[in-house]
């Protein structure tokens, strides 16, 4: 028994050593948990605590277990059954993580918050890890609006940005040390995107140009059209008179 419980301590310490648990997962004046849970050396602190970070590790090995997890090579199609994919292994280990905890019944109010807070951040890496994957396909999708600009119809929103990038390598330091997201190669691509969407603007802001040019040139030829009609009507009245 001494043996399993000094194995046992012997792993929540390395887990402790790959996530701040104690810090980046728990920061913020607007919550509060248990100090017996942050510092208690307890058997049941010591279960609590690594059973939260056994459930985050797990949720790192299932969503990023395919090869395309981190690639911006993937089909839009692929993309997009990944992320449902991970999204229902985030929400699986999350209510497993809340069953060992206690249940509904018995979680204590602290550790309820923590888990649903480590959801919804987990939920968001997901969906910024999603956007990133794309990342490709914008380039190409901007490439062709520039070789077609007949297809440019508003202004160009990207979808994976430079501050969605900050956030993901946010998330990504806080839940997963081993992180194998090639951050440099997602931050050149969007330096490539954001120098082709300004070449679409470009490209939308001269045919509204021309197309707002071309307006004012129909309503000028129109309005002379009229005044030259009004003045015929106006000469033939004056000869019927005479």
């Amino acid at each position: 028994m001494a043996s399993s419980r000094r194995m046992f301590s012997d792993s929540v310490k390395s887990v402790n050593a790959d996530l701040d648990i104690y810090g980046k997962l728990l920061r913020g004046v607007d919550f509060k948990v248990a100090k017996s849970f942050l510092s208690s050396n307890s058997f049941r602190a010591r279960r609590e605590r690594a059973a939260i970070i056994r459930a985050v590790r797990a949720i790192n090995k299932e969503t990023r277990e395919s090869k395309q997890s981190n690639s911006m090579a993937a089909s839009m199609m692929d993309n997009a059954e990944l992320y449902k994919n991970n999204e229902q292994k985030i929400i699986t280990q999350m209510e497993k993580l809340k069953e060992v905890l206690g249940g509904d019944a018995e979680i204590r109010a602290d550790l309820r918050m923590l888990v649903t807070r480590i959801r919804q951040e987990l939920r968001v890496r997901e969906q910024l890890v999603d956007d990133a994957r794309g990342v490709l396909n914008e380039y190409r999708h901007l490439n062709d609006l520039i070789a077609n600009p007949h297809l440019i119809n508003e202004r160009t929103i990207l979808i994976f940005t430079r501050e969605k990038l900050h956030k993901l390598r946010e998330l990504e330091n806080k839940y997963n040390k081993d992180s194998q997201i090639n951050f440099a190669q997602f931050e050149h691509m969007i330096t490539e995107n954001e120098n082709l969407a300004k070449k679409v603007d470009q490209k939308y802001g001269h045919r509204q140009s021309l197309q707002e040019m071309m307006g004012r040139l129909d309503e000028r030829s129109k309005t002379e059209s009229e005044a030259g009609t009004v003045y015929q009507r106006t000469r033939k009245s004056e000869l019927y008179v005479r």
